[in-house]
């Protein structure tokens, strides 16, 4: 996104560097058919900075994806060529012109990003023209491509003009295209370029037989919202793209009543982080329709639609969703390779017909599909945005219609883990040997992760306690009701402690301790913060106002202990994508109990203190972050905890105890019942998705036992863990081993 700008009639793009090839701007609402018939494109090209020949190329492509693969998915081919990736017509500011296979992959993709230079033969030319004359090339140059469709292929022929006239500077045909690189998204495409900058684009034009239109394939200006609801006010914060009209920019919320829309709600766009945050009043018991207009004459009458729930009177539900990854490696321009935009777990969660909706972390991953750009502060935020859009674009179907809680985790915020150390900047001690992450506190600057916090908790209650931490990083543990369920949010991350800065003894390096023959059992410190002063008080103060009415349900980022083993030779948990996945039914053997601090289970006194609150408040902890749907108790405290899977990660844990469970229930396998965690912490353990052989492709999507949670509140409570793949209304519709779990006392 950071790539582009509009100036005036032009589109630019901003981005020449080496590192970032291949930049795209797709459209959306128009894609190519492979049907027999002719197709035209034409635009001028020129440079975005002064005209100076350099290297690389502007042009058009088109034919990424197709029919079977999901638009939002081809929008995402930029950078280098792989299946699916279509065709480039191109043009350099010498005048010539070439036609590349952008569908042929070379192996050289990344298990995190997409990212790296492109070399020579990277891309296929398949026809190339070249302006002998070499003379007088001064100006913007046209390119026109030619598309014609038979029966059996299709040619493309591409020719370029000077500036607007119809002098020809260079020519060239490629025949025998087959149809599947003709089929698919088209769109801009710059390579390189002079001074830092790219190629600029404009008079862009479509004319044949070949282009379909899709009406519903939009992004923006509203890219998704998500709202709560309790005590008949409503908070619900809108998502919008940068705009370049901003300025005293309205935007208004109406509902659908009596058969009329009136007005519930104005404000003003926030620049920086691009949301618009609506507060109003209504009447809870019914179901309304709402609709986003934004006061600005370029989008005329476009509204962003969706439903404001009724609140449920007796039973409800809620499904508990976490870590969204798109990309692990072998790239392919479809989902083989790329399962962004996840609508099976759409499509699955809606037949669920939950009342709520829960994001308990990593929504988005640094790095994911592209890699991190920092460079300064204005391009990591539109970094973070662009791949905070890419979380509405695949879910935003869903918290459109239902009100959901979200809250970040360290991917969130650009780390790998954190350990907010009470929001402070981090620092790297090299007398220490400790790295910024290491020493505790956030790598980026506040701003950024203020940006974070208020697009994704910005609709959350406000809280008893909203001070902003030292360095102004804003804060987002709140309570609130709804329905049957008292709910008190926390953050888990941002007041904990690093071990690697409390216990030096330990040798702690992200998050593992190091040093020969440490104990993590004996790595307590009883001043260490796992949840803070401030908000230790506000969960003492919640789990002490009781209401037979109400469920009590505490919602943070990762279960408060350490559920996980490893290999016994292995130092940290950078092995797990590596090991080997066991066939249903198989026991690995060979593991260790993990201690790996970025868990909840350290610091050991902190921990227990919370989860001992959670038990006087008869309260269950629902958790994400570690890739292993778990369902157990805290023994010490009573208090069960349930740790949805997954929707797709690339860190499968998983729970291979060395030691058989005690008090393990008839039939159950031998690793539940009662253990003893990494760090000394007592846990009842009663059913754990751990990784299988599944059989499905792709595996590294499928074998790592990616899907939700779902819980239902009533006069019992049930625990229910859904692969993401199955179709839960379906006759042999089958949950992860050991669930449904139902709770009567």
């Amino acid at each position: 996104m950071q790539d582009w700008r509009v100036v005036g009639e032009r589109i630019e793009c901003v981005e020449g560097a080496k590192n970032y090839p291949l930049r795209t701007l797709m459209t959306l609402d128009q894609s190519l058919s492979a049907k027999v018939g002719q197709h035209t494109f034409s635009v001028m090209v020129d440079c975005t900075n002064e005209f100076i020949v350099g290297d690389g190329f502007g042009g058009i492509i088109f034919g990424a994806g197709g029919d079977d693969v999901d638009y939002r998915l081809s929008a995402q081919v930029h950078h280098r060529p792989a299946n699916d990736g279509g065709l480039l017509a191109t043009l350099n500011l010498n005048g010539d012109i070439a036609l590349y296979d952008n569908s042929q992959s070379h192996g050289k993709t990344g298990r995190w990003s997409i990212s790296g230079a492109l070399k020579d033969g990277d891309l296929q030319q398949l026809c190339l023209g070249q302006n002998f004359s070499r003379s007088g090339l001064n100006e913007a140059l046209r390119l026109q491509i030619d598309i014609d469709v038979n029966e059996v292929d299709a040619s493309v022929t591409l020719t370029s003009y000077q500036g607007s006239s119809d002098t020809v500077v260079s020519t060239c045909t490629a025949d025998g295209i087959a149809h599947h690189n003709i089929d698919g998204l088209f769109g801009l495409v710059s390579h390189l370029g002079a001074n830092g900058g790219g190629y600029a684009f404009s008079d862009f034009t479509n004319s044949g037989d070949l282009a379909a239109y899709f009406e519903d394939h939009n992004f923006g200006p509203v890219v998704g919202v998500q709202y709560t609801q309790t005590q008949n006010r409503v908070r619900l914060n809108a998502q919008l793209v940068p705009l370049e009209n901003y300025h005293n920019l309205t935007a208004e919320l109406l509902v659908q009543r009596n058969g009329a829309w009136q007005t519930a709600s104005v404000s003003t766009l926030k620049v920086g982080s691009w949301n618009v945050l609506f507060n109003l009043s209504r009447d809870l018991r019914m179901s309304e329709a709402f609709k986003i207009v934004l006061h600005a004459d370029e989008f005329g009458n476009y509204a962003y639609h969706g439903t404001f729930a009724a609140e449920p009177e007796d039973d409800f539900s809620l499904a508990s969703l976490n870590c969204l990854k798109h990309y692990v490696g072998d790239l392919q321009w479809n989902s083989d390779a790329i399962w962004f935009p996840h609508q099976e777990i759409v499509d699955n969660v809606q037949l669920q017909n939950v009342d709520m909706l829960y994001f308990a972390g990593d929504q988005l991953y640094e790095g994911d599909i592209d890699p991190v750009d920092a460079r300064s502060l204005e391009k990591l935020t539109f970094d973070y945005l662009y791949k905070w859009y890419r979380f509405y674009w695949s879910l935003g179907e869903l918290t459109r219609h239902l009100p959901s809680v979200s809250i970040p985790d360290d991917h969130d915020i650009y780390q790998g883990n954190v350990w907010g150390a009470g929001g402070r900047r981090a620092k790297a001690d090299k007398s220490r040997g400790l790295t910024a992450q290491d020493s505790g506190g956030y790598v980026h600057p506040v701003e950024f992760v203020n940006v974070v916090h208020e697009t994704q908790t910005a609709h959350l209650p406000r809280g008893v306690d909203q001070r902003k931490c030292e360095s102004g990083m804003s804060v987002y543990f709140t309570d609130f009701k709804y329905a049957n369920v008292d709910f008190a949010i926390v953050a888990d991350r941002q007041f904990k402690d690093s071990a690697s800065d409390v216990v030096p003894e330990g040798n702690f390096k992200n998050g593992w301790a190091q040093a020969e023959g440490f104990d993590a059992r004996d790595a307590d410190v009883p001043g260490a913060n796992l949840l803070g002063e401030r908000q230790e008080k506000f969960l003492s103060a919640w789990s002490k106002l009781k209401n037979a009415d109400f469920q009590k349900v505490v919602l943070s980022q990762t279960p408060f202990c350490n559920l996980a083993t490893l290999p016994e030779k292995a130092k940290s948990g950078g092995v797990l994508p590596s090991l080997a996945i066991p066939e249903k039914g198989e026991y690995p053997q060979g593991y260790k109990f993990a201690a790996d601090t970025d868990s909840g289970g350290w610091p050991q006194s902190a921990r227990t203190r919370a989860v001992k609150m959670m038990g006087d408040a008869d309260a269950i902890h629902l958790a994400g972050d570690q890739h292993l749907g778990s369902l157990l108790r805290y023994t010490d405290s009573g208090a069960y905890v349930f740790t949805s899977p997954a929707m797709a990660n690339t860190w499968p844990r998983r729970w291979w105890p060395p030691l058989w469970g005690k008090n393990v229930a008839a039939d159950a396998p031998h690793y539940t019942g009662d253990f003893i965690d990494g760090f000394g912490n007592p846990i009842t353990v009663i059913a754990v998705a751990n990784p299988i052989n599944t059989g499905l492709e792709p595996a590294t999507l499928y074998d790592r036992m990616p899907g939700y949670g779902v819980i239902r509140f009533g006069d019992e409570v049930v625990f229910e863990c859904w692969p993401r793949w199955v179709n839960p209304t379906a006759a042999d519709a089958m949950q992860f081993d050991g669930w449904p779990f139902t709770l009567t006392d």
